[in-house]
């Protein structure tokens, strides 16, 4: 129990901390999609006998910088260490290679790196999937909905590795879920 009370307090600490950067990102995430008027507006401007237009000047920037981001990947390479073999770290260049194509690891950073010009924030879920093969797995990525990420608020490095904890929401079946808990 004292692990659930202390998962409770830290999604308080985290839900009150990310909420004004929440709102902001979902406000940038509508006007990316031109969504940039509230119905209450739209309804006012319809009874005026007038349009609610949408010039998004914002989108065509979002997606010339994304397009940058494309076009100009970085292609993976293992690198020996000094006195290392290097026969070695190319066998190792192109597993590394084989796993990231076959994760569609391209379009799943991509999309990423679009969510971080957009919204602030990108993720990437890496794990591995032991359906298919349940010896050795397989690796595979998912992009996370940023909206639905909440990581520590006190993390201070860049790449999260003092972030006591993350939490990831998603939507479940609640019928599923008591089904579940029934066996």
């Amino acid at each position: 129990m004292d692990n659930l009370v202390k998962a409770i307090h830290n999604w308080k600490i985290v839900k009150d901390k990310h909420t004004e950067w929440r709102e902001t990102a979902e406000k940038c995430f509508k006007y990316y999609r031109g969504k940039q008027w509230t119905e209450k507006t739209k309804g006012i401007l319809r009874t005026q006998g007038r349009p609610p237009l949408t010039f998004n000047k914002i989108k065509p920037v979002i997606r010339n910088i994304s397009g940058w981001q494309r076009q100009n990947r970085q292609d993976l390479v293992v690198l020996p260490r000094r006195g290392g073999i290097q026969p070695i770290a190319e066998v190792l260049t192109e597993i590394l290679k084989y796993h990231y194509d076959a994760a569609l690891a391209d379009w799943k950073i991509s999309q990423m790196f679009q969510d971080g010009i957009i919204g602030g924030k990108g993720w990437l879920a890496i794990d591995i999937n032991y359906e298919s093969d349940p010896i050795n797995g397989e690796l595979f990525l998912r992009r996370e909905n940023p909206l639905m990420v909440y990581e520590d608020p006190y993390s201070q490095n860049y790449d999260m590795s003092d972030a006591k904890y993350i939490f990831r929401t998603s939507w479940v079946d609640k019928e599923e879920q008591i089904g579940r808990a029934h066996v």
